[in-house]
């Protein structure tokens, strides 16, 4: 039976060689071919259903999907850069510049000066009862309602009880970090 198989495969690899066709997928068209399917299917298949569904070699899907795999994993931490110049095409690889390869400290000074350049009257009453530790109803503290606080019991970030007011875990959360973004919050609150 195995020489059946490959009886036929001679057969037909003659029958493409007489059209003037190449019996071989290119890599780069079989890795389209690859990217298209599984775009189309759009949920995870396995290597078998793949060779099916494309009807390219086992080989050469095994060998189109190590090197996708690579060139992802490459072209995550680095970018090509195509310059034209005089004719020529110059090509070279640069590391990724992300703000998560930037120290904390410069991405927080970042987002802060983009971003939230002076704390909201949120963050000050969030930090205020954070730093005053009331984070449950036993340390609520009293205190004369205002449009922000409505605000953040609205968002579940506080709650209002017989006491007073108190944070929820993500009042908490939030609180901890107006005061990683705002570390001047402790000294005007203290």
């Amino acid at each position: 039976m195995a020489n059946r198989s490959y009886m036929a495969r001679q057969k037909q690899e003659l029958a493409i060689k007489k059209r003037g066709e190449s019996a071989r997928t290119p890599i780069i068209t079989a890795c389209g071919i690859i990217l298209r399917t599984l775009k189309k299917e759009g949920k995870p298949v396995t290597i078998s259903e793949l060779v099916r569904m494309t009807e390219l070699n086992r080989k050469t899907v095994d060998k189109c999907t190590e090197f996708l795999q690579f060139i992802q994993k490459e072209l995550e931490r680095n970018k090509i850069v195509l310059n034209e110049m005089n004719h020529l095409k110059l090509m070279k690889l640069e590391p990724r510049v992300g703000m998560l390869s930037l120290p904390e400290k410069t991405q927080r000074l970042i987002i802060r000066t983009l971003y939230y350049p002076e704390p909201s009257e949120e963050a000050y009453l969030l930090a205020h009862l954070y730093l005053r530790k009331a984070v449950d109803p036993e340390h609520a503290i009293r205190m004369p309602k205002t449009k922000p606080m409505r605000k953040l019991i609205k968002q579940g970030q506080i709650l209002e009880s017989r006491k007073g007011i108190y944070l929820l875990s993500e009042g908490i959360t939030a609180a901890k970090g107006s005061l990683i973004i705002y570390p001047e919050l402790k000294s005007t609150i203290e």
